[in-house]
């Protein structure tokens, strides 16, 4: 097994396994790190595996947060919402393992053209009612984009990528400092 710690800072060299997931390939590299599509072989499904970079994650009680974040994230339980399955620390090293998505994202859909009306409804209604679901819950996105939206199969539109979500209980200590993608801000 790869510790997730020594996951490589680009998509170049795939780890073959990390913790019990079998790595099948890189799905998306970004500023913060890597997510890769890996099967777990104790439940028999696909997976999507997020390692965030070491050098964005070793910082201070950043690995807590991140993992305070996802402890959060899993507590979503909707349908239009990436569930997150697991998250797992290895020394400085963290990873979190959530619902595999086969489809695109909606920024990769709206490359291909504009949607028609209706569709766009339909869309911005069901990830409304997602991003509302979680704001009842106490959890504020903070990065949502089309990049972090994700299209399964049949169109649906699931709202991933919490990993900058912040619950309402720490609002208050983190007022002022901003997280997210400056264009979505």
């Amino acid at each position: 097994n790869d510790a997730p710690g020594t996951v490589p800072e680009t998509a170049a060299t795939v780890p073959t396994h990390i913790g019990r997931y079998r790595v099948e390939r890189v799905l998306g590299a970004g500023n913060f790190g890597i997510v890769y599509l890996a099967h777990d072989p104790q439940l028999d499904r696909p997976v999507a595996i997020k390692v965030p970079r070491v050098d964005r994650i070793g910082i201070g009680g950043a690995v807590q947060r991140y993992i305070d974040e996802a402890k959060h994230a899993a507590q979503l339980d909707h349908s239009g919402i990436v569930r997150v399955f697991d998250v797992q620390q290895d020394g400085d090293g963290v990873f979190v393992v959530q619902q595999y998505i086969a489809g695109q994202s909606l920024g990769d859909y709206l490359k291909k053209g504009r949607p028609a009306p209706r569709r766009t409804a339909e869309l911005l209604a069901a990830i409304a009612e997602a991003v509302s679901f979680a704001h009842r819950q106490g959890l504020v996105h903070r990065d949502l984009k089309p990049d972090n939206i994700l299209l399964d199969s049949v169109g649906a539109p699931h709202v991933a990528d919490f990993g900058l979500a912040l619950h309402e209980s720490l609002q208050r200590r983190q007022r002022g400092q901003l997280a997210g993608s400056p264009a979505y801000m």
